[in-house]
Parts: C-alpha cells; sequence; structure tokens
C-alpha cells in the first residue's frame, strides 16, 4: 500500500511540474522581495550595524514573506517591521549579536513585497 501512495504522489506533482515549466515551479528570482527591504524613513535611519534583508519563500498554498534582522551592534535593538502587504506593525527584540527571521505574511500568491523597518539600540 505505500507503494502505491508515493506513486500517487509523484503522478499529482507531476502535472504541478509541467505548468511551472521547469523542474524548480516554485523557485523565486534573486531579488525577490527585496526591493526596498531595510529602507527606513529618513528621520529615524538604522544603525550602521543592524542590516535588514527580506526572503519570499514557497509553501503550501503561496509565498511566505520574511524579513530577516541582523544585529552586529553590542546592544539589543527594537524594531517595527511594517510591508505593503501587512500594514500592522510587527514589534521585534533583537539581542546583540544575533539575527532574527520574521513571517509577515503567510500564503501571498505575490513573492515580491516591500518591507519597511526601524531600529533603535536599546540603553
Amino acid at each position: 500500500m505505500f507503494g502505491v501512495r508515493s506513486r500517487f504522489a509523484i503522478l499529482l506533482m507531476g502535472p504541478a511540474l509541467i505548468a511551472f515549466g521547469s523542474a524548480r515551479p516554485f523557485a523565486a528570482p534573486p531579488a525577490a522581495g527585496r526591493a526596498d527591504a531595510g529602507a527606513a524613513d529618513a528621520a529615524s535611519p538604522l544603525p550602521a550595524c543592524i542590516r535588514v534583508s527580506a526572503d519570499s519563500r514557497y509553501r503550501n498554498a503561496g509565498y511566505d514573506h520574511i524579513v530577516i534582522i541582523q544585529n552586529g551592534c553590542e546592544q539589543a535593538a527594537s524594531c517595527e517591521i511594517v510591508t505593503d502587504v501587512n500594514p500592522d506593525v510587527i514589534y521585534v527584540r533583537v539581542e546583540a549579536g544575533e539575527a532574527l527571521e520574521v513571517v509577515t505574511f503567510r500564503g501571498s500568491p505575490a513573492y515580491t513585497f516591500t518591507a519597511r523597518v526601524q531600529c533603535k539600540l536599546e540603553s
């Protein structure tokens, strides 16, 4: 019975691969989700020791939008994340010397998004 299920799963995946025209149907272009990732307002720039990037990963029925914050500072940072897809502010704390991945949206039909991140170092 296990062998039948395995073949059935492969048969179901076959049309999906053909429909997308490649063996890697869900690979996003290299710049996916990175358009303005990390762009902060002019009044509140990111500290130089904090790096921000964005990524889109295909899972289940859509793309998960993920913002990555890398804190190279010697202090923890409090950050606010907003995207054009999810306007609700997400508050996170990133410890000194750590990186944090924050999922801002699950199951988006689009892999592109714009993230705006503001961070302040804690004293």
